[in-house]
């Protein structure tokens, strides 16, 4: 955060929203995954997106009751095949590309998953702004001094 303007940084290469929900780009399974099993994600509507549309170990990944320790500890227990059909060490997940074969984690496909993510932000809490708030959004792949810079700006006009 930035001083009385409340702006904040963020640097996450994980959650990246369009990639995942229609799966896009290198890492976007094997950042499912990661967004699965880390406690970081707790609460996040791609999380419960995830949850809500993928099956894990041929069962549906949302364990109603099973709290997130519980349903981490089990992402985290699995791996994917290689590409001759072997078993991977555990935790490991394919990095590029789709789902495997015989895959432990399935994810669904992007319009399934696109519905379900409306659906979870529906139930999300957001902090109301009021009218003389200023929104600013900065992308992942912005550089950080476009931060400094916002703010400065932010200064000057007030």
């Amino acid at each position: 955060r930035h001083g009385r303007w409340g702006v904040a940084a963020l640097v996450n290469p994980t959650y990246r929203i369009k990639d995942l929900l229609y799966q896009h780009g290198d890492r976007w399974r094997y950042d499912a995954v990661r967004i699965m099993c880390n406690p970081r994600y707790r609460g996040t509507a791609l999380r419960r997106m995830l949850y809500r549309t993928a099956t894990v170990s041929g069962l549906r990944a949302t364990l109603p009751g099973s709290p997130d320790a519980q349903r981490e500890r089990h992402v985290q227990s699995l791996s994917d095949v290689d590409a001759y059909g072997r078993r991977q060490p555990r935790g490991v997940f394919r990095l590029r590309g789709a789902t495997p074969p015989r895959a432990a984690i399935n994810l669904s496909n992007p319009p399934r998953q696109l519905h379900a993510f409306r659906q979870a932000l529906r139930g999300a809490r957001c902090k109301a702004f009021g009218h003389s708030s200023l929104v600013v959004v900065l992308r992942a792949g912005d550089v950080a001094w476009a931060t400094r810079s916002a703010a400065a700006n932010l200064q000057a006009i007030s």
